[in-house]
């Protein structure tokens, strides 16, 4: 449940077991910035939300724990234990899954060549309200400081569908909201109403592999308000929007005759 758990399982929550590096390449395929950046979480540190969904860069486990995006690391080997223990749980009561997993979590750093040491430099280039203001303070650091880091992340950013970077909205939004949004604006990126930047970037990128996708428009100031207005608008009657439970349910338990199992409210009954 990620729509609406309380404090402190804030929004952010990812799947339990992960272990794969954390990627969004959606400028590269060429749709709209991944909402879940825009959730107060990740904000609240820092501006590095920005900083992947508009390169398309990635963060492996250790860097996700530093920037509040997953809650426990545990090393490979304890996997199994851990895995062994929430088997044998009786309850998905929050704080009994947080106990679980605190058992055999790991305390881990970023190591030195981690993008979470850049930190100074991401919220200093990538703390702008549009991604022209972003670009031009990176271009300012590249010149002033000559950082091989600056160059490359503009060149990750020109790479990208320039319609999809100027499509950003929703900092610190709830995640149901952003949720809502991301649904309603993937539909407007697949429509082709006003841009076929995601059909080019999936040729480009997975069916001819040349990597030279022919955006349209082909620089940001092509790019109209009316255009980044139709990605954002609510979606006509035809196509329903997203609607996502607002309500926590009660933590289950399991007992070992299943007639018996139960959900335990606040008042002391049992359903």
């Amino acid at each position: 449940m990620i729509s609406a758990p309380p404090s402190p399982y804030a929004q952010g929550e990812f799947p339990l077991l992960i272990s794969n590096p954390f990627v969004t390449q959606k400028m590269i395929l060429a749709i709209h910035i991944l909402c879940c950046f825009d959730s107060v979480t990740f904000y609240a540190i820092c501006r590095s939300g920005e900083y992947l969904a508009l390169t398309g860069d990635k963060l492996n486990g250790v860097e996700m724990i530093a920037c509040r995006l997953a809650t426990h690391y545990s090393l490979n080997a304890r996997l199994a234990l851990l895995e062994e223990r929430l088997g044998k749980l009786i309850t998905d009561e929050p704080s009994v899954v947080e106990t679980s997993l605190a058992q055999y979590g790991d305390l881990v750093y970023p190591d030195r060549s981690s993008v979470l040491h850049r930190i100074d430099n991401i919220d200093r280039c990538f703390g702008h309200e549009t991604v022209e203001e972003i670009i031009e303070a990176l271009e300012k650091e590249a010149a002033e400081s000559c950082d091989e880091w600056c160059s490359t992340t503009l060149r990750r950013i020109r790479e990208a569908s320039p319609l999809s970077l100027k499509i950003r909205e929703g900092r610190f939004e709830t995640l149901d909201k952003c949720l809502i949004r991301e649904y309603r604006m993937s539909l407007r990126g697949i429509s082709k109403h006003v841009s076929s930047d995601f059909f080019e970037g999936v040729r480009a990128r997975m069916v001819d592999k040349d990597f030279a996708p022919k955006w349209d428009p082909p620089s940001l100031k092509e790019i109209s308000e009316d255009m980044v207005e139709y990605y954002l608008s609510p979606l006509s009657e035809v196509q329903s929007e997203l609607v996502l439970p607002t309500a926590l349910r009660e933590p289950y338990i399991y007992l070992e005759n299943p007639a018996l199992s139960y959900t335990e409210h606040e008042s002391g009954a049992r359903i």
